[in-house]
């Protein structure tokens, strides 16, 4: 008789525990209602926890979701079940490199130093490194305001740069 009640309440406890999510997108809004006109009670980074409770019955595309802020609404698409992978692999085998370190140590932007540019002009690269140099200065010009402005323009949820 006790193993029954045991059973019962390991079984009824597995079913009652909702399932934590992460987020996967930069600047996820969970908001108070579902939908692109929702008011944002938080905007949450990748790696941050949620605890899942469902999409939405009238727009499935919502999901809602309870943070340390609160209970609100988040798109699917903001929602992964596992955790984002916090680390770049090195080629050949080395050791794994933690992303943010790896960004904050410059690597990522080293090939415009005065070596490279004058590599690249004596080599008769310059038209590529020339595009590097214009393209580096338009994805810097992108803020998450311009995305969210461009997809309110184009008739697209707002799903980066609504205010908080």
């Amino acid at each position: 008789m006790t193993s029954r009640w045991l059973l019962l309440f390991v079984s009824t406890t597995a079913l009652a525990a909702e399932p934590t999510f992460f987020i996967r997108t930069r600047n996820a809004r969970v908001q108070k209602a579902p939908g692109p006109t929702g008011e944002v009670l938080v905007l949450l980074q990748p790696g941050a926890k949620v605890t899942w409770q469902g999409p939405d019955v009238a727009n499935p595309r919502w999901h809602k979701v309870t943070t340390e802020k609160g209970e609100g609404f988040v798109l699917r698409a903001a929602l992964s079940e596992t955790a984002p992978q916090k680390e770049l692999t090195v080629r050949d085998g080395g050791a794994p490199v933690d992303v943010e370190a790896f960004v904050s140590s410059g690597a990522g932007v080293r090939a415009f130093t005065e070596a490279a540019t004058s590599y690249s002009k004596e080599k008769v690269y310059f038209s590529a490194y020339d595009q590097l140099l214009v393209s580096e200065a338009i994805a810097k010009s992108v803020t998450d305001t311009r995305l969210a402005a461009h997809a309110r323009d184009a008739g697209l949820e707002v799903v980066v740069g609504g205010a908080p």
